[in-house]
This record gives structure tokens, C-alpha cells and sequence, in this order.
């Protein structure tokens, strides 16, 4: 047994000192990872059949009605906490419409219909005017991601080596629905592993949507990541010192729950990176782990329609 631990240790620094990185071992040694990805929905909500009645052009001082359709596209999920209203209406005096606090189930619309007042002659100066009236929709939403990793015992390399037997490992990532994702790698490497060994698990969120994270933050408390104690072993085992954002982790279940205890901010769309250095345990022979992350965030659509109001005589 020593021998054999000795001669596995032997091939991974002759790897590594010929140059070659973690990522590059299944190609010397006939080990091939290969992965699926899967990206469901991004724009879970979605603005159609906009219009005005009577439509545009309209009399001054008459009254007008803006309508809007909000469509959940997700066939599973419901949308909550869905408001939606008139932030500029320019000249024009809004009488009524507008919610707040709506749930839209999946593939169900929700009809939107505010009463106008359309300016008075006197008002435009006898001067045609066009108001891009501005409405925004935002809702809450959970998002989720499942990311596979490989760890594979030292020996059981040496034995395929040996054997000249090649070795192939299907896993899967899928981000869930949502325009919010938050992606996942593992640094430097595939996703297949030595046991035993520190892995850098690199996280990313990312706007894929048509609109903006509220306020450009993932909160504190929304963001959880999920590693197997099967693949860490002790909740101890997982550093998070070098992460975007300031996370605790702990046992939960048969997992060890990593939650933001800050926000975590949003630049063009994206945040710093957030890093988790975990040493793994080593299996009897390979094993498939998967690591999950859930979230729920508050995200905002904006969107417009003009109206013209033309005096007449």
C-alpha cells in the first residue's frame, strides 16, 4: 500500500513539474470529464401589448388609457411580490392604476390599465406635445444553480494508468431560471479532482436579464451555497477568507450552508469574484458530488410608451 501511494504521489509531481496544471492529468493519463450545461429562462417577465385608448395621437384635456400586459413566461415557477406603476407621466395627470404585492403564476398574465387626463390646451401652449410615459414592474424571485465535481482517490489513477484503461465522468452544471445566474468552476481545473487536495470553487453573479438587480445588490442572508460534507468532510475544511462578500458557513443537514453575512455588489452586470478554497476527502474509488446554490433577489424592469397629445382647430 505505501509503495503505491508512493507511486502516485511520484506521478502527480512529475506532472505537475513538466508543467502541466490539474486540468491537463485525464488527457496524460486517459481521464476525460465532460460536461453538460444547462441554462434555463433568463426574462422571466416579460412587457407586451402596450397601447393608449384612444391611440396616439390625442385631444388635450381628454381622458386616456395606457394598458400593458406582465407575462410570466416560467412554466414552473410563480413570480411574487409583483408591483408595478407610472414614475414619469410628463404632463400627463394620472387618475388611477398601478398594484403592488401581485403573485403571477406560471404562464399567466396580469392585465394593467391606468386612467389619464391628457394636458389641457392651455397647458402645451397650443403646442403639440409627445410624453414617453415611464413605468417600472419589479418582483421577487428565487434562483438556484447545480454544479457536479469529481473527486477521484490518488490510486485509483494509478490503477487505470496501469490497467491502460480510459476513463470518461459526465457531470453537469445547470443555472436555474431567473434573470439572475450565478455560475460556477472550479479554478484551473476541470471538474474532476484529486481527493485530498485544496480545490478554489469560483462563483460569479451575473445579470442576464433585461433589467437591473434592485439596487445592484445581492443582500446579506440571500445567497447560499451548498457543498456536500461527503466532499468536505468538516465545515472547517471550507476557506472563505479571499470571497467577494463576507460569508459564514456551517452544518446544515447533510451539507455545509455558506451564507453572505454582507451585501455583495453588482458592477456592469457582474459581481467581483466570489472564492472558496475547500480540501476535499479522498473516496474509496471516484465520486460525483454536487454543490447547489440558492438565492432570492428583487429585480426591476423598466419600460416606456409615448403618447401624443395634438391641439385641435
Amino acid at each position: 500500500m505505501r509503495n503505491s501511494w508512493l507511486l502516485s504521489i511520484l506521478l502527480i509531481i512529475l506532472i505537475f513539474s513538466s508543467g502541466c496544471t490539474q486540468g491537463d492529468i485525464y488527457q496524460i493519463i486517459g481521464w476525460n470529464v465532460r460536461q453538460q450545461k444547462e441554462v434555463e429562462l433568463n426574462d422571466i417577465l416579460v412587457v407586451e401589448s402596450k397601447t393608449s385608448i384612444p391611440m396616439s395621437p390625442v385631444l388635450p384635456g381628454s381622458p386616456v388609457k395606457l394598458t400593458y400586459i406582465i407575462k410570466n413566461k416560467d412554466t414552473d415557477k410563480s413570480v411574487r411580490s409583483v408591483s408595478t406603476d407610472i414614475f414619469d407621466a410628463c404632463m400627463f395627470e394620472v387618475k388611477s392604476g398601478g398594484f403592488s404585492g401581485e403573485t403571477i403564476f406560471p404562464r399567466s398574465s396580469k392585465y394593467v390599465k391606468y386612467e389619464l387626463m391628457a394636458p389641457t390646451r392651455e397647458e402645451i401652449g397650443n403646442i403639440k406635445h409627445v410624453c414617453d410615459i415611464k413605468f417600472y414592474v419589479d418582483y421577487d424571485f428565487s434562483g438556484n444553480t447545480l454544479y457536479d465535481i469529481v473527486t477521484i482517490n490518488p490510486e485509483e489513477i494509478e490503477k487505470m494508468q496501469q490497467a491502460g484503461k480510459k476513463v470518461t465522468l459526465h457531470v453537469m452544471k445547470g443555472l436555474g431560471s431567473g434573470p439572475i445566474k450565478l455560475d460556477a468552476q472550479v479554478l484551473g481545473v476541470k471538474e474532476g479532482v484529486i481527493g485530498g487536495q485544496e480545490v478554489p470553487f469560483e462563483f460569479i453573479i451575473a445579470n442576464k436579464g433585461s433589467g437591473i438587480l434592485k439596487d445592484n445588490k445581492m443582500r446579506a442572508g440571500q445567497l447560499h451555497i451548498l457543498f456536500p460534507q461527503s466532499m468536505v468532510g468538516s465545515c472547517s475544511n471550507i476557506d472563505t477568507e479571499n470571497s467577494a462578500g463576507s460569508f459564514s458557513c456551517g452544518a446544515s443537514g447533510a451539507d455545509c450552508e455558506c451564507t453572505n453575512s454582507e451585501d455583495i455588489e453588482i458592477f456592469k452586470d457582474k459581481s467581483s469574484p466570489i472564492i472558496f478554497r475547500v480540501t476535499t476527502t479522498i473516496p474509496e474509488k471516484y465520486q460525483t458530488h454536487t454543490v447547489r446554490a440558492k438565492f432570492d433577489y428583487t429585480y426591476e424592469l423598466r419600460d416606456s410608451h409615448k403618447i401624443e397629445v395634438r391641439p385641435y382647430g
